[in-house]
C-alpha cells in the first residue's frame, strides 16, 4: 500500500484543497475587500450623499433605470459687489471697447467654439479684469469655500450617512448626489471609467461596484485602527455623455442582484465565529430589501464592541474577481468531491495521473514524437499554423488527454500551438473552453482561428460579450451558418510523394562507413566554405581521384599527410612569417648554383656585419632623431658641411626651436627693429600717455565718413555731441537690459553686436497675448504642412458642427444620436405604407418618430434624408476624432474636435516670425521662459525699445 492509497489520505488533500481555496479571499487588512481606503483626495471612489439606498437599489436593480451622477453646484459666480450699478456699466462698456475680450470673442466664434460654457468663462475673465480695475480683493477660490456648508445652502444634506427614508422630492429623481464640483468630479469619474476599462482589457471583467454600506470592524477590543469593509456590492457600468461642453455621467446596472461580500463573510466566521447573512437578492415576491439585510447584519455583529454599520453609498473599484473562483471551488457545486478529479488531485498529490505508469511525479520534458508516424499524425491530423516539432508534440499530448505546462518567452509560438490544439479539438468533436488571465490572449486565438476559417466555431464569453442578450444572439448568427464538409481525403500522389521525402530524409541522416552522415559532410562543406571561402576556391581545379573518394583507407591516409603539411606550414609561419611576406621572395633560388653557395654565405655574413654596425650607430644618434639609414647620412652630410665654424653665444637660446618657431622670430624682431628706428625719428611720442596712445590707435582705425569732411568744424562738434548722447543712451539702456539676460540664461558673454537681438526678443515677448503664450510650447516639432491640411479639415467639420446646430436648435447642445440609430430611424420613415403599418404595429416606428421630434424635424418635408445627412457628419466627426495618423501627428495635444488648433497655429506662425527676427537660438530661449519671468520681461520694455530704435 502507497502512501496515496493511505485511508487517511483523503481527508488530507480535502484539508490542502480547503486551505488553498481559503487563500483566494485573503483575510489579513492587506484585502481591500476588508480594509477599503476612502480618501478623500483619492480618484478611486465616489462618495454618494443625500440618498436613499433602498430608493437607488430598487431603481437599479429594480427598474433597470440609468442614474445620472450631478456634481455640487458651483460657487455663485456673480458676488453682491458684481451687482452694483458703478460695476454693471462698468461691464457694459469693457464688453464693446475692451480689445482683448473682443479678440478672443472674435476667436470663439471663427472656431464655431461660442457655446454657453466657453462664453462664460470669457466673461469671468472680463469680470475679473474690472475688479483689479476697481482694487477689488480676488473672488474666494473653491478650496477656500466651505463644501458642506455651499451644500447645504442648496438644499443638499452633506453627511455620508444616509438616511433610511425618503424626505423629500430629489430622493425619488433619477440621479445621484456628490459633493464634488463640475470639473472635480469629471476629473474622478473619468479615471474611474479608466480604470473599469483597463481591467476589462487586462483582464476581461470589470471592478466596478456600487457598494451598499461599510461595516466598521477592529481586529480586538484593545486595537484603535477601524476597518471598513463594504457589505453589499451591485455591479454596475458609467456611460459619459457630452452636453453643454461637459461630460455628463450615468450609472447603470450591470446585473439584476447585489452580491455579500464574501471575504467579509469568511473572516467573521474564522476569526470571531459569527455568520454573516447572505443577501438573498431578488426573488418571485419582489427585490430584496437592503434595510432588511442590515437589519440582520446589525444583529449578527451584536456585542462585538465598537463594530456598526455605516450608511455609505460609494462607487469606486473592488477586487470581485476572486469571490467568482472561490465559489465555483465549492465542493457543494462540484458533482464529485474536488479531490477526486483527476487533474484537481493531481495538483493536490504532486504527481501526474494522465501520463503512463505508476503515478510518480510529474517527468522532465518528453522527446518529441515523430511527426511521420502513422499513428502520431492520426492523433493530431490539422495543423492549421506552422509548428516545430515541439509544439507539434505538445499538440499530440493534448489530443491524448495529458495535462500540460506549456512554457516559453514571447514569440515562441505558444498561441499557435493552442489554436492547434483547438482545431484538431473540433475535428474531433470536441467542445473546448479557452480561459486566459488577459483578455489580449483570448483575441490573439480568436484571431487565428478567424484566419483559418474556424471563428464561427467560437463562443466569447467574457468581457462584455458575456452578457445574455450578446450570447443569444452570437448562438442565433450559427444557427444561421451552412454546415461544413468534412474534408475529402488525400490523393494517392500525395502519399507517394510523402514516401519519397521520407526515403530521402533516410538516406540523408543514414551513418556512413567514416562514421559520419550524408547531412553532417554537406554541413561541414558549407561551413569551411564560409569561414575560408579563397581556400575552397583555390581547390575548385584541383579533380580528386575517384579511388580516394571510394575508398575510406585511401582517404584516411591523404588527410594525415594533409594533417602534417598544414603543421609544417602553420609552424614555419610562427617563425618566420609568411613565405609572400619575406624580402626573399623576389630571388630566384632553384637557378642558383652549388659552387656559388659558399660565396653567398660569405657575402650574406659580411652584409649582416655591416647591418649591424649602422643599427648601432642610429641607436647612439636616437637624441638627433635618428631613425634610419637615410637620417644618418644626412647628419654626416651637414657635419661636412659646417666644418670648424665657430658657434655664436645665442645658440643656446634657439636651439629647442623648430624652423617654424625660428622663422617667425627672426620675422618679429626684424618688425621690432623698424619700430624702434620709428620711435626714435619722433622724439614726443614716447612722452605721451600709453592710454591716450591706445585711444589714438583705436580712432584711427575707426573709418570716418566721408561726409563729415565738407562740414565745419563747429557743426562737426555739434554731430559729436549728439552722437555722444545717443551712445550714453545706448549706454544706460544696455545696463538697464543687462539683468534681462539672466531669464534666457545667458551671462556677460553675450556679443555686444546680438544686444539688438535681446531687446526684439523682449519687444515681441510682450506683445503675446497671455491666452496664446502657451501656444509656443505646443507641437515644436509639428509637420507644418500635415497640421495646415489637418486644419483645414477641423475648420470644415467646426463649420458644419455649427450649420446644424443652428438647424437643430431645438435639440440644444446635447450629444448628437448615434449614427446607426440615425440611419435605423432613416430606413423606418423611407418604408412604404405599408411597411410603416408593420413598424408602428411592432413599435418599431415609434423611437424613430420620438427621435425625430427631438430633434426638431417634425415639420421637415424630408425628415429621412435630413437624418442620413445628420448620420454622415455624426460619423465624419466620430472618424475625426479617432483618426490615429492626427493623433500620431498631435501627440498629447490631440483631443479630436476639441483640439486648440487655433492655439497650435499661432505657436507655429509666432515661432517662424521669432526666428526670422531673432534667430533660433534666441526663440527657444524665449519660449522657455516661465510665466513669472514673462512678467518680468515687461519692465525691461522701454530699455528695449530704446535699444531696438538706437540700434
Amino acid at each position: 500500500m502507497t502512501v496515496l492509497d493511505e485511508p487517511n489520505e483523503e481527508l488530507r488533500l480535502a484539508g490542502v484543497y480547503d486551505r488553498l481555496r481559503l487563500k483566494l479571499l485573503d483575510l489579513s487588512k492587506k484585502n481591500r475587500m476588508l480594509n477599503y481606503s476612502l480618501g478623500a483626495r483619492s480618484k478611486r471612489h465616489l462618495q454618494i450623499v443625500d440618498e436613499v439606498m433602498e430608493e437607488v437599489y430598487r431603481k437599479l436593480a429594480g427598474e433597470d433605470v440609468s442614474l445620472r451622477i450631478d456634481p455640487l453646484e458651483e460657487p455663485e459666480d456673480t458676488p453682491p459687489e458684481e451687482r452694483t450699478e458703478e460695476f454693471i456699466a462698468a461691464l457694459e462698456h469693457a464688453k464693446v471697447s475692451n480689445l482683448e475680450y473682443l479678440t478672443k470673442l472674435q476667436a470663439l466664434e471663427s472656431s464655431g467654439r461660442d457655446d454657453e460654457l466657453a462664453l462664460a468663462k470669457l466673461e469671468r475673465e472680463l469680470r475679473d479684469h474690472i475688479r483689479t480695475e476697481f482694487g477689488l480683493p480676488p473672488r474666494p477660490k473653491k478650496t477656500e469655500i466651505n463644501r458642506a456648508e455651499h451644500a447645504r445652502r442648496g438644499n443638499i444634506d452633506p453627511n455620508p450617512e444616509l438616511g433610511r427614508v425618503k424626505a423629500k422630492p430629489s430622493h425619488s429623481d433619477a440621479a445621484l448626489q456628490t459633493l464634488k464640483f463640475p470639473d472635480e468630479l469629471e476629473r474622478v469619474l473619468e479615471k474611474i471609467v479608466a480604470d473599469a476599462r483597463l481591467s476589462e482589457q487586462e483582464m476581461g471583467l470589470s471592478t466596478l461596484f456600487l457598494s451598499f454600506g461599510f461595516l466598521e470592524w477592529y481586529e480586538s477590543d484593545s486595537s484603535d485602527k477601524k476597518a471598513f469593509a463594504p457589505l453589499l456590492l451591485l455591479p454596475v457600468a458609467l456611460e459619459a455623455k457630452k452636453a453643454y461642453g461637459r461630460n455628463s455621467f450615468h450609472l447603470s446596472a450591470t446585473e439584476s442582484s447585489a452580491e455579500s461580500n464574501l471575504s467579509l463573510q469568511k473572516l467573521l466566521e474564522v476569526e470571531f465565529h459569527r455568520k454573516l447573512p447572505s443577501f438573498e437578492g431578488n426573488d418571485d415576491e419582489g427585490l430584496a430589501s437592503i434595510e432588511a439585510y442590515f437589519d440582520q447584519v446589525q444583529e449578527a455583529i451584536k456585542d462585538l464592541g465598537r463594530w456598526q454599520i455605516r450608511r455609505w453609498l460609494v462607487l469606486g473599484h473592488f477586487a470581485f474577481g476572486r469571490f467568482a473562483v472561490y465559489a465555483d471551488l465549492n465542493p457543494a457545486n462540484w458533482q464529485i468531491d474536488p479531490a477526486a478529479h483527476p487533474l484537481v488531485g493531481s495538483i493536490l498529490q504532486g504527481a501526474d495521473k494522465s501520463f503512463e505508469g505508476d503515478g510518480a511525479l510529474v517527468p522532465s520534458d518528453p522527446a518529441d514524437y515523430l511527426i511521420d508516424d502513422p499513428q502520431i499524425e492520426a492523433a493530431a491530423p490539422f495543423l492549421i499554423h506552422d509548428a516545430d516539432a515541439s509544439q507539434h508534440s505538445a499538440v499530440i499530448d493534448a489530443m491524448k488527454g495529458r495535462n500540460l505546462v506549456i512554457q516559453g518567452p514571447p514569440g515562441t509560438g505558444k498561441s499557435q500551438t493552442i489554436a492547434n490544439i483547438v482545431a484538431n479539438g473540433l475535428a474531433a468533436d470536441k467542445t473546448i473552453l479557452f480561459v486566459a488571465e488577459k483578455q489580449a490572449a483570448l483575441e490573439v486565438v480568436k484571431r487565428r482561428l478567424e484566419r483559418a476559417g474556424l471563428g464561427e466555431f467560437c463562443l466569447e464569453l467574457h468581457s462584455d460579450k458575456a452578457s445574455p442578450k450578446v450570447v443569444l444572439e452570437s448562438l442565433q448568427k450559427r444557427l444561421k451558418t451552412a454546415p461544413v464538409g468534412a474534408p475529402g481525403p488525400q490523393s494517392a500522389s500525395w502519399h507517394a510523394n510523402r514516401r519519397e521525402i521520407a526515403k530521402y530524409l533516410e538516406a540523408l541522416h543514414s551513418r556512413r562507413p567514416g562514421g559520419q552522415t550524408a547531412f553532417d559532410l554537406i554541413w561541414k562543406a558549407l561551413r569551411g566554405s564560409a569561414a575560408a571561402p579563397e581556400v575552397v576556391d583555390s581547390f575548385r581545379a584541383i579533380r580528386i581521384p575517384e579511388e580516394l573518394l571510394d575508398s575510406p583507407a585511401f582517404l584516411a591516409d591523404a588527410e594525415a599527410s594533409l594533417a602534417l603539411f598544414a603543421g609544417s606550414s602553420e609552424e614555419f609561419v610562427r617563425s618566420f612569417g609568411h613565405p609572400a611576406e619575406s624580402p626573399w621572395r623576389e630571388i630566384a633560388i632553384d637557378s642558383l648554383q652549388s659552387t656559388q653557395i659558399a660565396a653567398l654565405m660569405q657575402t650574406l655574413a659580411s652584409l649582416s656585419a655591416c647591418c649591424r654596425e649602422l643599427s648601432a650607430r642610429i641607436a647612439e644618434n636616437g637624441d638627433f632623431g635618428v631613425a634610419s639609414l637615410q637620417d644618418l647620412r644626412a647628419i654626416v652630410e651637414t657635419c661636412a658641411n659646417l666644418g670648424g665654424r665657430p658657434y655664436p653665444a645665442s645658440i643656446g637660446l634657439v636651439a629647442g626651436l623648430d624652423h617654424v618657431q625660428l622663422s617667425s622670430a627672426l620675422t618679429a624682431a626684424k618688425e621690432l627693429a623698424v619700430v624702434d628706428r620709428s620711435i626714435a625719428a619722433r622724439p614726443q611720442i614716447p612722452e605721451q600717455d600709453p592710454v591716450f596712445l591706445r585711444k589714438l590707435v583705436v580712432l584711427r582705425s575707426v573709418a570716418l565718413p566721408e561726409i563729415f569732411f565738407e562740414r565745419a568744424p563747429a557743426e562737426l562738434s555739434r554731430v559729436a555731441r549728439e552722437t555722444i548722447d545717443a551712445d550714453v543712451k545706448i549706454k544706460d539702456a544696455l545696463t538697464g537690459i543687462y539683468p534681462a539676460l539672466e531669464l534666457f540664461h545667458l551671462d556677460g558673454g553675450w556679443p555686444a553686436n546680438r544686444t539688438d537681438a535681446i531687446a526684439k526678443a523682449v519687444i515681441v515677448s510682450t506683445k503675446i497675448p497671455a491666452e496664446y503664450r502657451s501656444g509656443l510650447h505646443l507641437n515644436q516639432q509639428i509637420d507644418v504642412a500635415a497640421f495646415g491640411s489637418l486644419r483645414d479639415r477641423w475648420a470644415r467639420l467646426v463649420s458644419e458642427e455649427r450649420g446644424w446646430r443652428t438647424r437643430l436648435s431645438s435639440f440644444g447642445a446635447n450629444s448628437w444620436p448615434r449614427p446607426s440609430e440615425l440611419r435605423a430611424s432613416a430606413a423606418i420613415l423611407q418604408k412604404s405604407a405599408i411597411g410603416k403599418a408593420f413598424a408602428t404595429i411592432s413599435g418599431a416606428a415609434k423611437p424613430a418618430r420620438e427621435l425625430v421630434a427631438r430633434l426638431g424635424l417634425a415639420g421637415a418635408p424630408n425628415p429621412a434624408e435630413e437624418l442620413l445627412g445628420l448620420a454622415a457628419h455624426v460619423e465624419t466627426v466620430h472618424q475625426f476624432d479617432d483618426d490615429v495618423a492626427a493623433a500620431d501627428l498631435l501627440g498629447a495635444s490631440w483631443e479630436g474636435l476639441d483640439t486648440k488648433f487655433d492655439q497650435i497655429a499661432f505657436g507655429i506662425k509666432a515661432r517662424q516670425y521669432f526666428v526670422e527676427q531673432i534667430g533660433q537660438e534666441l526663440t527657444l530661449r524665449l519660449i522657455e521662459i516661465s510665466p513669472e519671468g514673462v512678467r518680468r520681461l515687461h519692465l525691461f520694455e522701454e530699455a528695449a525699445n530704446t535699444l531696438s530704435i538706437g540700434v
